[in-house]
């Protein structure tokens, strides 16, 4: 079961995802989301979207890292492919 922090770091950490990157989709995979996690799990996130420039991914790195304070380094993301699975 997730602790209330855990759950505002998805919600926010999805938020902006959406934000600055306008996926077609998020997933959100992993021991976290299976409910399964050890108490230093990361937080998985599946992004299919059009990979962004590195200017643009260092700048959804530095926000996912401002959302996950004392999870660090708590959120992975991957970009998928648009049209591949």
């Amino acid at each position: 079961m997730l602790q209330k922090r855990e759950e505002e770091i998805i919600k926010s950490a999805t938020e902006v995802l959406r934000k600055m990157l306008q996926p077609s989709r998020i997933i959100h995979f992993g021991s976290r989301a299976k409910g399964d996690h050890g108490d230093h799990a990361d937080f998985d996130f599946a992004v299919e979207a059009q990979k962004p420039d590195i200017s643009k991914q260092r700048e959804v790195s530095e926000e996912l890292d401002k959302i996950s304070g004392l999870y660090l380094p708590a959120i992975e993301s991957v970009l998928l492919k648009l049209g591949s699975m």
